[in-house]
């Protein structure tokens, strides 16, 4: 029997995954017999092909070993002189103890790519930093513990844009670091504040402890409201006309810290509307008493803010803007279905946003556009729908009930339109 032991450890073979059949089908299913065909018709002229690209290719050296490629590397890197690094300011020398190194840093199942489109270490390297995190865990006996592949410099730039990020809307885009952070990551955080828009200054902290205070000028952290609820106080429910100027009390905890502005975000699309230019007083650590805004019809989330972040607790701090006035409908096409329902209508009127239930005479639509639950309310004119099963040969009249109207008391809304149920 006869074997080609020449060659024992190529790169293609191992990182090339179509088979011969696998590339024939392949380019049966792309219009073309062989590979030279479809690399002709996917490359541009000005790049050889064929006969030309084999001339090319001819004067290329031969493929090398995986081991021939190693053995190349090493006498590269011996030319390197390993010396010690003086540069200190956080480039220190350091002990790497050998079953550290050999257990986890030379292990190949921390290196070795787990999947054929990843031939990176990151896998190995997140299971090795999970390790470390369970060891830290262990010895600290706390139920967290946090590991970054990223050297200082970086980490602080990454903790500055985090802080940007969660801050206040409308707050500065100044940044404090400690005058005696390394030079290094003070240039770096310098380099990636400025396309952000972002002022790093450099100054000198405290530290204060029960045992005294360090020299220079302290900074005090308040902590974050929470809002319970929003309501308007006329009606004691959590919405109002968005036309504003509705009396509102928001209470939770707090709001002692409150610096503003008050907030009404937009859900849907995540804009504030500041209440500044509202009367808004902090009663107590837990109410505050405030008008609501002018703004789009749809959901909003109340926000209280602190020097150090905002409010967030949905849904209690959910409240609902809705267009004024009882709704009306006027039209509705088709105007006939199916007894056993299904069909789609369109439903013409006014104040149809926040839209809370469809009614074909008194059976409710199972499915209908423009929901309270849907952010931003949808259109007031009009709401699309699907007829519920009814009896055949009966008329029956439409109508829509809204926030508004659920809110006021009103009821369903004025309707002079009929939906008839068809055998």
């Amino acid at each position: 029997m006869q074997r080609d032991l020449s060659v024992s450890d190529p790169f293609a073979a191992r990182h090339i995954g179509p088979s011969s059949d696998d590339q024939r089908a392949m380019l049966a299913t792309l219009g073309y017999e062989t590979l030279d065909d479809l690399i002709k018709a996917a490359l541009p002229t000005e790049i050889p092909a064929g006969s030309q690209a084999a001339s090319a290719l001819a004067k290329l050296p031969a493929a090398r070993t995986e081991t021939q490629v190693l053995a190349d590397l090493r006498r590269l890197a011996a030319r390197n002189t390993v010396r010690v690094s003086m540069i200190g300011l956080g480039y220190y020398a350091t002990n790497t103890p050998a079953v550290i190194r050999r257990n986890v840093l030379e292990n190949p199942a921390w290196y070795t790519a787990y999947t054929p489109y990843q031939p990176e270490i990151s896998q190995g390297r997140l299971e090795a930093l999970l390790n470390f995190q369970t060891m830290i865990c262990d010895l600290t006996a706390l139920p967290v513990a946090n590991a970054s592949l990223l050297d200082e410099a970086s980490a602080a730039a990454e903790a500055m844009t985090l802080a940007r990020r969660v801050a206040p809307r409308g707050a500065g885009a100044t940044f404090l670091a400690d005058a005696d952070c390394l030079p290094q990551t003070l240039d770096v955080l310098r380099t990636r504040a400025e396309p952000l828009g972002i002022e790093p200054v450099a100054v000198p902290f405290s530290v204060r402890s029960l045992a005294g205070q360090s020299p220079e000028s302290s900074v005090t952290y308040a902590g974050v409201p929470e809002v319970t609820a929003a309501l308007n106080t006329a009606t004691g429910k959590n919405g109002a006309a968005d036309t504003g100027g509705a009396p509102m009390a928001i209470t939770g905890h707090g709001f002692d810290q409150a610096v503003g502005p008050l907030e009404f975000v937009d859900i849907s699309t995540q804009a504030p509307v500041f209440a500044t230019q509202y009367t808004y007083t902090v009663r107590t650590n837990s109410n505050i008493s405030t008008e609501s805004v002018a703004s789009n019809p749809g959901l909003d989330d109340v926000e209280v803010c602190s020097v150090t972040a905002c409010s967030l607790n949905p849904p209690a701090d959910y409240f609902y803007l809705y267009p004024p006035g009882n709704p009306k409908v006027t039209s509705i096409t088709p105007a006939s279905g199916r007894d056993g329902g299904g069909t789609k209508v369109t439903i013409g009127g006014q104040n149809l946003g926040c839209v809370t239930g469809v009614f074909f005479g008194t059976v409710a639509a199972a499915k209908y556009s423009n929901k309270q639950a849907e952010l931003d309310c949808g259109s007031t004119t009009l709401v699309k729908a699907v007829s519920p099963a009814g009896q055949a040969g009966r008329k029956v009249k439409v109508t829509v009930t809204t926030v508004e109207s659920d809110f006021t008391g009103s009821g369903h809304s004025r309707s002079t339109v009929f939906f008839s149920y068809d055998p």
